[in-house]
C-alpha cells in the first residue's frame, strides 16, 4: 500500500481555511495518509475524513489541534467485497481495511473527537444510506459541512 500520495502544502490548505472563515465556512479534508492528514490538521481544517493510512504521529495532530476525524469505515468495509476485482486489487482492498482499522482504534484509544463514529456498522447490501433516501448528510457529518 503506497502511502506516497501527494498532499497539499500547508500554505495552500491555509489560504482554503482562510478563505473558507472569511466565508464563515469550514473546512473537510479528505486525507488519507500520514503527511495529508498532518497537513490538513495543521492548516486549520475542521475535519479530516477517512485517514485511513494515518500513523499515529499523525493522528496525535488531530488531538493536539482539536480536528474531527470521520473515519468512515464503511468505505474500507464495503470495497473488499466489490465485484470484480482482480486478486491483487482484493488483496491490496484487504490490508487498506486492515490499516483503516488500525488508524481507527488509535484514534479512539488517543481520544480524538469524531471517532465514535467509528462504530457504525457496515451497512447490508441494497438497503439506503441516510443520504440516498434524501436526507442530506448524517448527522455525524453536518458540522464540517456547514
Amino acid at each position: 500500500v503506497s502511502t506516497d500520495e501527494p498532499a497539499p502544502e500547508g500554505p495552500e490548505l491555509e489560504a482554503v481555511v482562510a478563505e473558507a472563515r472569511r466565508l464563515q465556512r469550514r473546512v473537510l479534508s479528505h486525507a488519507q495518509n500520514s503527511e495529508a492528514v498532518r497537513r490538513s490538521a495543521m492548516a486549520g481544517v475542521a475535519s479530516v475524513e477517512h485517514a485511513f493510512l494515518a500513523d499515529d504521529a499523525a493522528l496525535e495532530t488531530l488531538l493536539e489541534t482539536g480536528t474531527t476525524l470521520v473515519p468512515t469505515l464503511t468505505v474500507t468495509d464495503v470495497w473488499k467485497d466489490l465485484a470484480g476485482l482482480t486478486d491483487a486489487q482484493r488483496e491490496r482492498q484487504h490490508e487498506i481495511e486492515r490499516l483503516h482499522r488500525r488508524s481507527c482504534e488509535s484514534a479512539i484509544r488517543l481520544g480524538i473527537d469524531g471517532c465514535h463514529v467509528a462504530r457504525v456498522s457496515r451497512r447490508p447490501r441494497g438497503n439506503r444510506t441516510w443520504h440516498d433516501a434524501g436526507h442530506g448528510h448524517p448527522p455525524a457529518v453536518r458540522p464540517s459541512m456547514s
